[in-house]
């Protein structure tokens, strides 16, 4: 006699052995909680400027896409290989996005930085 996994009796313990699992992660964790956190705040140290770098494509994205899809009919007319024009539109559209995003970082510092150096 097999095993059968469509057993509901082989179901059953498979969920209580991953319940008991579970929960002896749980313990561990919350009978060392102080260490568990300091894990995650070293974890989000180290992780940070990739979470930085994320955010700044996801809020730079609209930008890059109005100005690539805007200049792409135009340079398509211009152009004779319509690859080329995409290309072109999609640098230019990357290259505006990330002027205007250094531009925004930098007016932010040009903001906080002059109230910072007065305290």
């Amino acid at each position: 006699m097999g095993w059968n996994r469509n057993n509901k009796y082989f179901r059953w313990g498979l969920t209580a052995l991953c319940v008991i699992m579970a929960s002896a992660i749980f313990v561990v964790i919350f009978t060392n909680l102080q260490g568990f956190f300091q894990v995650i705040r070293d974890a989000i140290k180290i992780l940070s400027p990739l979470i930085y770098g994320a955010v700044f494509a996801y809020l730079l994205n609209p930008l890059e896409k109005l100005v690539e899809n805007s200049l792409r009919p135009r340079l398509t007319r211009k152009m004779k290989s319509p690859d080329k024009a995409q290309t072109v539109s999609r640098v230019l559209g990357v290259l505006t996005a990330i002027l205007i995003g250094g531009f925004l970082v930098y007016g932010l510092f040009a903001l906080v930085l002059p109230q910072l150096y007065e305290t």
